[in-house]
């Protein structure tokens, strides 16, 4: 199974966060810092970082025009941009059991 699938949330543990990124995004910084504040220090946030060593097979292709991406145990939960409010709602147990679609947000175009 690819990385980025959904998994299970594991019994007993926290939610698996991550946040893809590339070097020189501004973006990308802006969603680790709102996505650390979110959550506090007892959630880590895992970077996964497109252009710095070995990645998971076709993760360079699937994400890299959408950096940054907010990965909530492999599920996708935003990229670009993110709020607070989003980020607490997918690591959060109700949040956990959404289907992806639901979480991710989506501008509509003018």
């Amino acid at each position: 199974m690819p990385w980025w699938r959904p998994s299970a949330p594991r019994a007993g543990s926290g939610p698996r966060v991550e946040v893809v990124s590339r070097q020189g995004c501004h973006l990308c910084q802006e969603m680790i810092d709102v996505v650390r504040r979110a959550v506090g220090p007892e959630v880590p946030v895992h970077l996964v970082d497109l252009d710095v060593g070995p990645v998971p097979g076709g993760a360079r292709e699937r994400w890299t025009t959408l950096v940054p991406v907010l990965l909530v145990d492999g599920r996708e939960v935003a990229h670009w941009r993110v709020d607070e409010r989003t980020v607490r709602a997918a690591v959060g147990p109700a949040g956990r059991s959404l289907p992806a679609r639901v979480l991710v947000r989506r501008r509509r175009r003018p």
